[in-house]
């Protein structure tokens, strides 16, 4: 028993020394998630958060997704687009100040990573239909 201890000591040692510590992982690359928050994140000059929800639900439907749920009182929006691959976005509308209302979108794809693509085409959609 004791010529498997040291060996397995060893191991432990090795293992204790490589992990990351949970602060490690949260903050592993500020500079990437500042990137995605910007990413994620625009203001528009607009008052109106019901109508600023309905150009997101309006625009959400024209790239094929369907509303899952939508909610006014927290300016909350979830939809789901099934594409070879199940695609969730969901977008949270607010006052961001002053005559500008902020849409925060997050996409989360099963068994595929989300392309910078997918936001940028979502927020250049409900450019036009907030114009409208």
């Amino acid at each position: 028993m004791m010529r498997w201890f040291a060996p397995l000591a060893s191991l432990a040692l090795l293992a204790a020394c490589t992990q990351l510590s949970p602060r490690d992982i949260v903050f592993e690359d500020a500079a990437r998630q500042q990137q995605l928050r910007n990413l994620q994140t625009h203001s528009f000059a607009v008052t109106d958060r019901i109508k600023t929800m309905r150009a997101v639900i309006v625009t959400l439907q024209d790239l094929d997704f369907v509303i899952d749920q939508a909610d006014s009182r927290l300016g909350f929006i979830s939809a789901t687009k099934l594409n070879g691959y199940r695609l969730n976005i969901s977008v949270l509308v607010d006052d961001a100040s002053p005559g500008q209302m902020l849409v925060r979108a997050s996409f989360s794809a099963v068994l595929q990573n989300v392309q910078d693509a997918s936001y940028q085409e979502f927020f250049a959609s409900l450019q036009k239909n907030i114009v409208q």
